[in-house]
């Protein structure tokens, strides 16, 4: 499927998520697609990143792009961790409830 430019590479279930109803059975699933150029950044995971790091976007282009990329970088690192944060934590709970169940 090919990426339209006002879809930011966000996709739910295979579909731009530009062409899907607004309602809350839509919350899991969500996938962003990085560009297929190694190297480039996408542009939700870029403003994202801005934002999450409480730049303008004023400031954010007045940064040098070296600047840029190590922010994109920390926040990469950032997620990474926190998601095998959560994956220990939902391990954990797992087998906590586990043991509960034996007894």
């Amino acid at each position: 499927m090919k990426l339209r430019q006002n879809s930011f590479g966000v996709e739910l279930d295979g579909y731009l998520i530009t062409e899907l109803p607004v309602d809350a059975k839509h919350t899991l699933g969500i996938e962003i697609k990085q560009p297929p150029i190694p190297g480039v950044v996408s542009m939700y995971e870029e403003h994202d990143c801005r934002i999450s790091a409480h730049y303008t976007l004023r400031e954010w282009y007045n940064l040098k792009e070296e600047d840029r990329a190590l922010e994109i970088a920390h926040y990469r690192i950032r997620h990474a961790l926190d998601y095998q944060k959560n994956k220990k934590q939902e391990e954990q709970a797992e087998r906590v409830n586990q043991k509960k169940g034996k007894r």
